[in-house]
């Protein structure tokens, strides 16, 4: 059987910053020649050499999660990094669709997570990522449940929100969720998950922290309305179990803030389920989604639009803005910012479009990370009150009289001028 040249883990930050400039352009032009050799082996030889190689599933492994939880610009930057990202991506797509067995490291649900936070941008992802679930959707389930049964176990230990590795698991738990919604559909089946986030809402008073229980409720809840067969029942239950712990509706409520309030206060949970509501008519949802409407209004004092800060805004001469301008603007992308901006108000539509051209025009991801506060550095340094620029031939009023014929509202062609 031919044997291939082993590939050596992606080392530590700790190691990385011994490393000096040239060995490790040296450690790149390794790795790119030997993952090219698997991206470009025979099929046969992909089949029986390739796809056992322990070496291969435990480099992508090392280098996802590297390139997921470091900042590390060794990995980032460069013509090199991004050619062995790309060709880590490659592999990684022959190694789920074509191997007849493929690596179990790679269907893990830490790995799935982390090659999400790789490629944000990617549609290819989103495409991979649901091609691997229709052929490993059993592995990828298994390894969900683990990952449940984890997040419960570490949850359970006092001063959790501390940990980093718990946050970190359950921010990776978002991403995934929310590229691959089935994943959403198995951590929301049952009570006990759901039920633990809610009780670790409670006993941690962290803001940040339970930013990230919130986040995952609400990526996990959504997709359930999502995909070929929506579980709206599923949905209500696990709402109505909310609910419940909660207290709503009862004398003995605490006034207080829960997961639940936090959910409905700071997402468009509330405007998603009415949406589908509208095509889908249940008395038992309508009667929901009435109550906690007013659970809403009870706790708008606990909570606040989940943003950061705003930058002061550069009083001198700025630069050109980069940005298309509104009258410019795809009326689709406009409508992907709308979603976002329901949200988020005080967030500039400048600031959204730049989201969601980070985040391939996926407006959930860009709501998860700004819910759980994971924005990248880049992106968490640009002037958040930014909005999209305004043609300078565009009037600053209107020119025409209220009630003139030629208003733009009875004539066509100067309404479309101003659309």
């Amino acid at each position: 059987m031919e044997e291939l040249p082993p590939l050596a883990p992606v080392p530590p930050p700790a190691v990385q910053r011994s490393i000096s400039h040239e060995e490790w352009e040296s450690f790149l032009d390794a790795w790119i020649l030997l993952l090219g050799i698997r991206i470009e082996a025979s099929d046969s030889v992909f089949k029986e050499v390739v796809s056992k190689d322990e070496s291969t599933s435990g480099f992508l492994s090392s280098f996802y999660q590297q390139l997921a939880t470091t900042n590390a610009p060794e990995l980032r930057t460069g013509p090199k990094a991004r050619t062995l990202r790309k060709c880590c991506f490659l592999l990684t797509r022959r190694l789920l669709l074509d191997a007849p067995t493929s690596p179990s490291e790679l269907l893990d649900w830490s790995v799935l997570g982390a090659i999400c936070c790789c490629y944000p941008s990617s549609s290819a992802l989103k495409r991979l990522l649901s091609e691997a679930w229709d052929k490993h959707h059993e592995a990828i389930t298994s390894s969900l449940e683990k990952a449940k049964s984890l997040v419960i176990k570490r949850l359970s230990v006092p001063n959790s929100s501390g940990d980093l590795e718990v946050t970190s698991g359950i921010r990776f738990l978002t991403i995934l969720c929310s590229a691959l919604p089935p994943c959403g559909q198995v951590l929301m089946a049952g009570s006990d998950f759901i039920d633990t986030l809610s009780d670790a809402y409670q006993s941690e008073k962290r803001v940040d922290f339970r930013k990230v229980l919130v986040a995952n409720v609400y990526v996990g809840l959504t997709s359930l309305l999502k995909g070929v067969k929506p579980n709206l029942s599923l949905l209500l239950d696990q709402l109505f179990s909310l609910k419940a712990s909660a207290g709503v509706g009862t004398p003995t409520a605490k006034r207080e803030p829960t997961i639940l309030s936090d959910l409905i206060c700071s997402s468009d949970l509330l405007a998603r389920l009415e949406r589908y509501l509208i095509v889908n008519p249940q008395k038992r949802g309508e009667d929901l989604l009435s109550s906690l409407r007013s659970y809403r209004n009870e706790s708008k004092a606990f909570h606040h639009r989940y943003q950061k800060q705003r930058k002061k805004t550069d009083k001198g001469k700025g630069r050109v803005s980069d940005l298309p301008t509104v009258e410019n603007m795809h009326v689709h992308k406009m409508s992907l910012v709308t979603q976002v901006q329901d949200l988020f108000p005080d967030l500039g539509s400048g600031y959204i479009v730049r989201l969601l051209d980070h985040y391939g025009d996926n407006p959930e991801t860009v709501v998860a990370h700004l819910l759980d506060g994971s924005l990248p550095p880049e992106l968490q340094e640009l002037d958040q009150s930014e909005q999209l620029p305004v043609s300078q031939t565009t009037p600053r009023h209107d020119p025409l009289p209220p009630h003139s014929p030629s208003h733009p509202a009875s004539d066509p062609e100067a309404r479309d001028r101003l659309l």
